[in-house]
This record gives C-alpha cells, structure tokens and sequence, in this order.
C-alpha cells in the first residue's frame, strides 16, 4: 500500500512537472507574441501549480509578475488575485506578517469591487493567517465573514435558479 502511494505520488509529480514545462512554453509565447492577456492567465496557473509543487518562491514569481502586467494593463480583478496569490505563498513559507499584509491588500480590494466568491476566498486565507498567529478571536470573525459571503453566494443561487424556473414555466404556459 505504501509503495503504491509513493508510485501515486510519483506519478502525480511527473504530471505536475508536465505541466510546468507546457505552461512555460506557453508564456513564452504569449509574451513573443505580446498577448499579455493570456500572459496573466498563464502566469495564474505557473503560480497555482508551483504552490502544489511547493516551490513558493517560483510562485512568488509568477504572482509578481502577474501583478506587474496587471498593473500596466489596469486590470483591478487581476492585481487583486496577484495579491491574494502572494498571500498564499508567502503563508506556505510561513511569513505570516507578509501574507496578511498582501492578503489584508486584496481583501480591501475585493471589498470596493464587490466579488463575493473572490472576498470569500481571501476571507478564508485571512482567517487561517491570524489562526497561525495565535490570533483566535479575529480569525473567528474572518472565517464568520466567509461563511455569510457563502450563505449570500447560495442564496443568490437559489434566487437565479427560482428565476429560471419561473421563466420557463412562463414559456411552457405560452
């Protein structure tokens, strides 16, 4: 059993190392071609995987850059995902004061465009940030904040979802 989980993992490592290679290709096409678009996206993902692999100072590099093309592209949505990546990484290396300070940075950004899902997210990271500092009752009350987001994100579900069906009862009546 053990010896087919070390395989699992193995091969599991091989697959995550595939796709860095693929991703690094691909960036270096879209920054050939100028596509900074998909440039960012590229970037998103390099970051993501670098994570799992815990290579958190290639993420670091990958959400930096991210944020510099976002920046220069004026993509707030993308800044603010950069900045919730660093957060990440910088609370996989156990830099707690440098994870809250780039995680509080896209919190407030979430807040002023109004993401739920993104706002939750970073809610959960920054309830699990002051956990890791021994900060109980703040993290509670971040963690309280994510799970009215996620009550608010089913609730709006569940409207949308009554909608369609009242539409398409409508068009079957007609």
């Amino acid at each position: 059993k053990i010896l087919q989980l070390i395989g699992q993992t193995y091969t599991e490592q091989r697959q995550y190392d595939s796709a860095i290679q693929v991703l690094m290709e691909a960036q270096l096409i879209a920054d050939q071609q100028n596509l900074q678009v998909l440039g960012m996206a590229i970037l998103d993902k390099l970051c993501r995987v670098s994570l799992e692999l815990g290579d958190h100072h290639q993420a670091k590099v990958f959400a930096f850059k991210k944020r510099t093309i976002a920046q220069t592209l004026r993509d707030t949505d993308c800044i603010n995902l950069s900045n919730y990546l660093l957060a990440k990484a910088y609370l996989a290396e156990n830099l707690l004061d440098s994870a809250l300070s780039y995680n509080t940075i896209a919190l407030n950004s979430a807040l002023h465009l109004g993401r739920d899902t993104t706002e939750r997210d970073i809610w959960i990271q920054q309830g699990a940030i002051l956990a890791r500092q021994n900060r109980a009752y703040p993290a509670i009350l971040a963690l309280e904040k994510a799970q009215n987001l996620e009550d608010k994100i089913a609730s709006n579900a569940e409207r949308l979802k009554a909608e369609r069906l009242r539409q398409e009862m409508t068009i079957r009546r007609a």
